[in-house]
């Protein structure tokens, strides 16, 4: 019974793939960005550091960025992909 099963589901999905879309897209864009561990932490460091006191200090910190990536996969219905897919968000100051 079990064999029977694995092999039906296993022919619906062939089915779907044969069936299904293939899908590629790229995409990017700009967000924001909440970074307080890492803008603390380069403050402690900024504070560490004891310059010459004619130099004043100035840090700016993380409040935006940037993201991109890309995504692939298989289409079986209208709506559904099912795929891989990566990202980078880098940070600007």
């Amino acid at each position: 019974m079990k064999k029977n099963l694995l092999v039906v589901l296993a022919l619906v999905f062939f089915a779907f793939s044969v069936k299904a879309g293939f899908d590629f897209s790229l995409f990017g864009g700009y967000t924001t960005v909440t970074m307080g561990e890492m803008n603390t932490q380069i403050q402690n460091l900024n504070d560490s550091i004891t310059p010459d006191p004619a130099i004043t200090k100035k840090m700016t910190k993380f409040t935006q960025g940037f993201i991109v990536g890309a995504e692939t996969g298989l289409s079986p219905i209208p709506g559904l992909s099912i795929g891989p897919k990566i990202e980078f968000i880098g940070g600007i100051s």
